[in-house]
């Protein structure tokens, strides 16, 4: 195995977690927009609310198969 073969696999993975990593960003940005879109229209006006609403919009998430599947074991953790 030549010095350069360990190298671009090593490149591979870093890009892959940097994909899965900005897919999860991706992720957290948009419950997040979701969230403040449902404190301007009055639906999480508590934190107990804001809870409801999050776990509501994150198994509606998975349901609906929203986000890429590399982001639904995220999404069940939460």
């Amino acid at each position: 195995m030549g010095a350069g073969e360990g190298l671009d696999f090593d490149l591979l993975t870093m890009t892959d977690t940097e994909t899965i990593t900005q897919k999860t960003g991706h992720l957290a940005w948009c419950a997040l927009i979701a969230l403040h879109l449902a404190k301007l229209d009055g639906q999480a006006s508590s934190e107990s609310q804001e809870n409801f609403f999050l776990t509501r919009w994150l198994s509606t998430a998975l349901k609906q198969h929203r986000f890429p599947r590399e982001v639904a074991p995220d999404i069940e953790w939460l």
